[in-house]
């Protein structure tokens, strides 16, 4: 063959392997889409569903996501918290416990899948394991806010208000939100435990340290009262529940039940009025000393006056039916029938189903009694008083 018809036989193989090479390239990338279009969209279509609160669907787009592609530990992760909350909690676990079981996974994922696996213990009741999940998870990553926020409901739900305190200060220097009213009832609970056992001394110490940290923290200035009875100096108690009652009136109720009962054992009835007086003059119209005074009035006989003080309480706060209910009774113990049926007529009105006293500021739970750990999430803060009923 000629040198030329080599050269034109070179060019042609040439081009039709540059030609090969396109075709091949084509077809893989063809390929390669037809994959994305099959695991991309189930994990997305998942959070569309997930998003709109369609839970049964995202739960079967993140089944099938979880089978293959790049986004398959999220869609785990996804799945588990979606099985937990139906009930599914062994099944939660597994997957969550999947996901940390492989090495080299992205800090975030791993952060969320140790938060969402201490979840998965804490509903199943091993909290003790879910505080074990966060600390290793923290000593993998190093101090992380939302990880310590969850090893704070942990340690929580189990007591561990030594422990609790060291994360608090850990998460201060995080966060921008000071932690010292959460340390403040930690102090509480620790003070109460010292109690329960014997340890006034300890009680004592934490308190000063709760008001220090949290100088309005109601349950600290409530418990300090409660330790200066037990300890027998009752002025120092009313005290104590006298400036919680001023500097926290929606917990006013709480003081003036302690001070009229520490009063009444002393026999230093007339005390009682001079107190309820100098705080209405503080306050005028307040509505828990006015009906306060009126119970006064009634225990001394003083229907009239009492009814009197009643009408300044309703007429202070004309939606609550407490005041009302009590101008009822004592319009009935005078046997003003009409005037006090009018009264009752008004509290069912106001009153409709009844909200009850106090809600836990995280999860809602009611409560008919004043408490900083929610019974029902066991979580640390105060309940909030609910709005008159």
């Amino acid at each position: 063959m000629t040198p030329e018809g080599n050269t034109a036989l070179l060019l042609v193989l040439l081009a039709m392997a540059v030609a090969a090479f396109v075709l091949l390239r084509r077809a893989s990338n063809a390929r390669a889409r037809k994959d994305r279009a099959w695991t991309y969209p189930d994990y997305l279509e998942g959070l569309h569903h997930l998003l709109r609160g369609r839970k049964d669907e995202a739960a079967r787009a993140f089944r099938a996501a979880v089978e293959s592609g790049p986004y398959a530990l999220e869609a785990r992760l996804r799945l588990g918290d979606l099985l937990r909350a139906r009930g599914a909690v062994e099944q939660a676990t597994r997957l969550h416990q999947s996901i940390l079981a492989i090495p080299g996974s992205p800090a975030a994922l791993h952060r969320d899948a140790a938060i969402a696996l201490a979840d998965d213990f804490r509903a199943a009741g091993k909290t003790e394991a879910a505080v074990d999940v966060i600390q290793r998870a923290l000593a993998a990553l190093g101090n992380e806010e939302q990880l310590l926020l969850r090893l704070l409901r942990a340690l929580e739900e189990s007591g561990r208000w030594d422990r609790a305190l060291e994360v608090a200060r850990s998460l201060e220097k995080l966060s921008a939100h000071s932690a010292r009213p959460r340390a403040a009832l930690y102090r509480v609970e620790r003070a109460q435990d010292a109690l329960v056992s014997g340890n006034v001394r300890r009680a004592r110490a934490d308190i000063r340290k709760a008001l220090v940290d949290d100088p309005k923290c109601g349950p600290a200035r409530l418990l300090s009262g409660d330790v200066f009875l037990q300890l027998g100096e009752k002025d120092k108690a009313v005290a104590e529940w006298l400036r919680l009652a001023d500097e926290v009136p929606e917990l006013a109720d709480l003081a003036y039940s302690r001070i009229e009962r520490a009063l009444y054992d002393a026999g230093e009835y007339g005390r009682i009025l001079e107190i309820y007086d100098t705080m209405l003059q503080k306050r005028p119209g307040d509505v828990e000393t006015l009906c306060r005074l009126a119970l006064y009035d009634e225990r001394i006989g003083s229907l009239e006056k009492a009814v009197e003080r009643a009408q300044q309480a309703v007429d202070a706060a004309p939606s609550a039916s407490f005041p009302r209910a009590l101008m009822a009774a004592f319009l009935c113990d005078l046997g003003r029938a009409e005037e006090a049926s009018v009264a009752c007529r008004e509290i069912a009105r106001l009153s409709g189903h009844g909200l009850p006293q106090y809600r836990c500021p995280h999860c809602g739970a009611p409560s008919a009694e004043f408490v900083w750990r929610c019974p029902a999430c066991a979580r640390i803060g105060a309940f909030v008083r609910s709005a008159p009923a």
